[in-house]
């Protein structure tokens, strides 16, 4: 069998063949979603999926990763690139909008997870997800602070509880991240990442977590294992 040799240093935490998802599927290219997928290529996870429609503009460059020669072209193809040349890993692109009409690549035990910056693509998503036996993690990310969530689409319960923080009144989003610092977006997307390698090995972990940077205050919710 042939080792990949840019993985070998770190396969005792995360093996790529012991990789429990089917796949991984990232909502949003944006400041998390672009780290979020720059790490889990470096992990060596495979059949890795991003989907977005937008394009690099030159706010991007201060906290997403991009280059000041993608500015003007599409996010997951720069992404896709980037991501080639900085890992030798090769991931799928879908420059996409979500829509009510859109048809998920919806496959038994993938993962899923949404890095939106707006609540009704969430909701979206949730939507058409909800029932199937798949995992969700959910971040939200707004100046030094982020949330993440995880919940499994089968759960019933799971479901109901993750549901109602998608239609809390006093929920706030900040337009494209723009005001989301880039120590704070790279915190979470390594802790996305940490979340997803404990999923992928049935470990311990938390639901919900909670940091607010400024302060060095970090909330994590009753820890489950599956």
């Amino acid at each position: 069998m042939d080792v990949d040799l840019t993985l070998i240093r770190h396969t005792g935490f995360f093996n790529p063949v012991e990789q429990h998802s089917t796949s991984v599927i990232v909502y949003g290219a944006g400041s998390v979603g672009s780290h979020v997928m720059y790490e889990l290529a470096k992990l060596g996870v495979k059949s890795l999926e991003v989907i977005d429609f937008d394009t690099v503009e030159i706010h991007n460059i201060g906290n997403q990763f991009y280059r000041m020669s993608d500015v003007g072209e599409s996010k997951v193809v720069r992404l896709k690139s980037n991501i080639k040349e900085f890992t030798n890993k090769d991931i799928h692109s879908n420059h996409l909008e979500i829509t009510e009409d859109t048809e998920l690549n919806i496959a038994m035990n993938s993962c899923h997870i949404m890095t939106f910056d707006n609540i009704e693509a969430r909701r979206l998503v949730f939507n058409k997800l909800k029932g199937f036996p798949v995992d969700l993690i959910d971040v939200r990310a707004g100046g030094e602070g982020w949330e993440l969530f995880e919940v499994r689409m089968d759960n019933p319960v799971e479901c109901e509880r993750f549901e109602k923080t998608l239609y809390y009144e006093g929920y706030s989003e900040d337009k494209c991240g723009e005001q989301t610092v880039c120590y704070n977006v790279l915190a979470l997307a390594s802790e996305v990442v940490n979340q997803f390698k404990r999923l992928n090995k049935k470990q311990q972990r938390p639901d919900r977590i909670r940091r607010e940077m400024g302060s060095t205050i970090m909330i994590a919710s009753k820890y489950k294992e599956r």
